[in-house]
């Protein structure tokens, strides 16, 4: 009904939830639908889009994103544009800190998909210390990027130790598409180590449950 504001106040009542049970075909596509204007009002909202487009790809859009959900964070109001009355947003001192944490982890796995070791280190760091203890979800995404940062320099041994403790995080976080990610990612570990036979039956574990949360 293009009643966006609706939207995107439903979509945020909602977001941890649909991501937790791994509905991103369904949310990306609600996501895109939200004007910009709409969607960089609400951080909530535009971190996880600034989590599709660098998945997509897409880091300059990714990165335009987070630089307006930190303005947003900083200035406690959105940039509603000059014509409008200008709404207000506050935030509790808890709330802007898991917020800057997924801004962080965001940026450690932007990082990553760039093979930068030292930029992941250092958003990592800055996710973990700002991410609240029970946002395992985002939590087990910072140990994956982590493993990431030991398998670009090359100790296989330490990458699949981390590896393995992010796939653990993410299945008692439930989320299963990360579950399916921090997986492969012990797979292609394994695989540099030459244990093949193990790498296949990962990969085969993780197409079937792909397949059984209609992931593929």
């Amino acid at each position: 009904a293009e009643d966006f504001e609706r939207a995107a106040q439903l979509i945020e009542d909602h977001i941890d939830a649909l991501w937790g049970s791994g509905q991103h075909r369904k949310l990306r596509s609600w996501l895109n639908e939200l004007p910009e204007e709409i969607l960089f009002s609400k951080p909530s909202i535009s971190i996880y889009q600034a989590r599709y487009q660098s998945s997509s790809g897409k880091l300059e859009a990714a990165e335009r994103t987070l630089i307006a959900v930190e303005r947003t964070l900083d200035a406690g109001n959105d940039r509603a544009p000059a014509t409008e009355p200008q709404r207000q947003i506050s935030f509790t001192h808890s709330d802007k800190m898991k917020l800057r944490g997924r801004v962080a982890t965001n940026k450690s796995l932007m990082c990553s998909y760039l093979g930068n070791v030292p930029g992941i280190i250092q958003h990592a760091s800055q996710a973990l210390e700002y991410l609240p203890r029970e946002d395992s979800a985002w939590r087990s995404i910072v140990a994956l990027t982590l493993g990431n940062a030991h398998g670009f320099k090359g100790d296989m041994t330490a990458a699949y130790e981390a590896r393995s403790e992010a796939a653990r995080a993410c299945e008692a976080a439930g989320d299963t598409y990360f579950v399916i990610l921090a997986n492969l990612e012990v797979a292609i570990t394994l695989r540099e180590q030459g244990r093949l036979q193990r790498t296949i039956e990962i990969c085969k574990q993780q197409m079937q449950l792909a397949v059984e949360f209609g992931l593929s």
